[in-house]
Order: C-alpha cells, then sequence, then structure tokens
C-alpha cells in the first residue's frame, strides 16, 4: 500500500511540474513573441495605451523597448515619507536615466534650474507632479514652469503621494525658497476612499499615506519579526518584472469584466466607502493650512493647485460625482477665498474626453491616462499655473 501511496505522489509530483514547466514556458513565448502585447488594443480601456508611448515613438529614443516608468510603480520605504523614490544609489542605478533621472536629494532633477534665477519654488505633490509619462526631465511641471517664469523649481514629490506626505517633504526642505507648490488632491481622494475599508477598530486616518495598512500588516510590532504568512505581492511584482506584457494583459481582462458589471455596483458610496466628500476636504485643507503657516513663517507663500483628472469631466465615471464635490468644497471653502487655490477645471478651451491619449492621437493628447499628462498636457496645466503666478507674484 505504501509502495502504491509513493508511486502516486511521486506521479502527482511529476504531472504538477511538466505543467508549471509548460505553462512558464507557453507565458514566456506569448510574452517575448509579442503575442501578448498585440492583444493590449483589443481592450476598450484606455489604460492599455500608454504601452503604446513606446512604440509611438513619444521618448524619442530607439533604445527605449519598455515602458520607462514601470519602475517607478515600486514603493521603496523611506525614512521620513514611509515611502518614495529609489533615493538609494543601489535603487537609482537600475533607472533608465535618459528619461527620468533621480539626483542625490531622492528626487526628480530639474535641468532648467539657474544659479542666475534670484527665487526657488517647491513643487510638492504626486505622480502628476513628478511627471508620471514626461518625456524626459526637460518635459516635467517642474522643468517647464522654470523655463516659463524664471524661476528655480524643485521637485519635492513622488508617485502616489497625498497632501500628508507634501507636508512632511516641506517641512523637512530647509533651504530657502519663496514658494511652495501643491499640485494635488486627486490621490488624497483615492487613498480616502480606497484604504479607509482596510482600518480596523473603527479608526479612520483619510491622510494616512497609501499602503501604510499593507506595511502594517508585514510588520506590525517593529521590534518583532515579518508576519510570515505569504506575501503575495512580493510575487505579484516578481511575475509582472519577468512579463509584464502578460502581467498587463491579465489586467486589462480583469479590468473588462469589472466594467462589464451592473454599473450600481461601482457607484461613488459603494466605491468611497460611504467616506463623506466633506470630510476628504476637510483632511486635505488642514494638510494644505499646515503647509501654508509653515511657509509663511519661511517668508514664503503657499499655493494649491488642484490637479487635473479625466474623471472631474467624464460624467460617466463611477468617481465623477465624488471627485467634482470634494473638489468644489475645496474651492468653496475659507482656505481658498483666503488664500490662493488654482482650480484646473477652468481652462480657457473646453478639455473633452478626446484629450486621453488612444493609441492614435499623441500629437493631442493631454492625458496619457485618466490621470497622468502627456507633454503637451504639461505646456498647457503649467501655463495655467504661470498665468496665475505672474498676476499675483513678481519674479
Amino acid at each position: 500500500m505504501n509502495s502504491i501511496k509513493v508511486k502516486i505522489i511521486g506521479s502527482m509530483i511529476i504531472l504538477l511540474t511538466t505543467i508549471m514547466l509548460f505553462g512558464t514556458l507557453f507565458v514566456a513565448a506569448i510574452e517575448y513573441l509579442g503575442i501578448s502585447k498585440s492583444f493590449h488594443s483589443r481592450f476598450k480601456s484606455y489604460e492599455s495605451y500608454v504601452y503604446s508611448l513606446v512604440d509611438d515613438g513619444y521618448y524619442k529614443n530607439d533604445s527605449i523597448k519598455q515602458d520607462p516608468y514601470a519602475k517607478f510603480k515600486i514603493q521603496h520605504l523611506h525614512p521620513y515619507y514611509m515611502f518614495s523614490l529609489p533615493w538609494r544609489s543601489l535603487d537609482r542605478a537600475h533607472l533608465v536615466e535618459n528619461v527620468v533621472r533621480i539626483n542625490s536629494d531622492g528626487f526628480r532633477n530639474n535641468p532648467n534650474n539657474d544659479v542666475k534665477y534670484n527665487q526657488t519654488a517647491i513643487l510638492l505633490g504626486g505622480s502628476t507632479a513628478f511627471g508620471h509619462f514626461s518625456s524626459s526631465d526637460e518635459t516635467t511641471i517642474a522643468s517647464v514652469l522654470s523655463r516659463t517664469v524664471k524661476l528655480n523649481v524643485v521637485n519635492r514629490n513622488a508617485p502616489s503621494w497625498n497632501s500628508h506626505q507634501e507636508l512632511v517633504a516641506l517641512a523637512k526642505y530647509f533651504q530657502k525658497y519663496s514658494l511652495s507648490i501643491s499640485f494635488s488632491l486627486s490621490n488624497d481622494i483615492s487613498v480616502a476612499c480606497i484604504d479607509n475599508i482596510g482600518w480596523d477598530d473603527g479608526l479612520t486616518y483619510l491622510d494616512a499615506p497609501e499602503s501604510f495598512i499593507t506595511l502594517q500588516q508585514k510588520v506590525n510590532d517593529i521590534r518583532g519579526g515579518i508576519n510570515s504568512s505569504i506575501d503575495f505581492s512580493s510575487l505579484k511584482n516578481l511575475i509582472s518584472s519577468l512579463f509584464p506584457e502578460t502581467y498587463h494583459l491579465l489586467w486589462l481582462l480583469k479590468e473588462s469584466l469589472v466594467q462589464n458589471k451592473d454599473s450600481s455596483e461601482t457607484e461613488s458610496n459603494s466605491w468611497c466607502s460611504n467616506i463623506e466628500p466633506q470630510d476628504i476636504a476637510l483632511s486635505y485643507l488642514r494638510n494644505q493650512q499646515a503647509m501654508n503657516e509653515l511657509s509663511r513663517a519661511r517668508e514664503a507663500q503657499h499655493v494649491v493647485v488642484l490637479q487635473p483628472h479625466i474623471s472631474l469631466i467624464d460624467k460617466h465615471a463611477y468617481d465623477y460625482s465624488l471627485r467634482n464635490s470634494v473638489y468644489n468644497l475645496v474651492m468653496e471653502s475659507d482656505y481658498c477665498r483666503h488664500n490662493i487655490c488654482i482650480d484646473m477645471r477652468d481652462t480657457q478651451n473646453i478639455v473633452t474626453l478626446d484629450a486621453m491619449y488612444n493609441g492614435s492621437n499623441i500629437e493631442t493628447a493631454l492625458f496619457a491616462d485618466r490621470v497622468h499628462l502627456t507633454d503637451n498636457g504639461v505646456v498647457k496645466y503649467t501655463s495655467i499655473i504661470a498665468e496665475n503666478l505672474s498676476s499675483e507674484f513678481q519674479y
């Protein structure tokens, strides 16, 4: 009997190993033969097109074969901000530096800063402020603003940051500056809505950094050990790094299935875990007020820029109503009545859904996806900031 069991177990192990081997070979084949990528355009999702920026020659470098921003989705543990860009030398060594250069401070370089400029601004914010999908360091908001207003603009921003992390970044900046600019709000809404469902004990920290709950689940006792549960996120990161196009294809398939569900399942209340718009606006404004007071104490001024987002104009988007409600509450607040707040929804020419990159309109698109700007978008929205700054300040 034992002999039969051993044979059965051995056969099962051989079978499973064979299946895994052939499965891996199959995935590798469709990945590296370009089959996965060829299916991306079949999904009616604008998120699928950002990978076509490389094929469109958007980055103006034939040596770039994959999305140069893929590595910037990694959240590197940081002693001040919980997570940030790849600030350590070892992590920066693996970046595509002809598109993004991270300086020794751990933030994106601004090549248009010049010693002849007399004043300095600090640009705070998340991935859009950072310039996710800008074709180079020359085409980020910081760089274009420097060139337009003749002002040094120092990046203190990183993908996924919210206003809490902006506040910390501004507090930890100890050099002289004249202006701080918070280009944000989108991440505050997303983090408050999505991460809030993970809090236990009835606690709610609306402006906690993204991924805090994930980190807490791994390390709840700092002086203890790492939780021994299977780290599926690390496994996902490994798979996505080995087979990026196939991984993205599976993501598109999942998104397509979700979008085909009854729209009632994706209403804003369900998406936002019943968090009220005024709660998000209040949390955001408290951080903005603290940044304002900090800059004033340093003889500088603070400007709030409510970043553009496609869901703000897409009336069919599940988050359209909630995002606009939060934006309205911020703009109508006492804070914005007494301080400078720039609403990026207000543009001279109406922005429509045609402004989003669809794989064939790179010459006119303003958005690479629902939130990140193309080089065209950076120029358009930075000009609005520049006009407001020129009317309020003398540089």
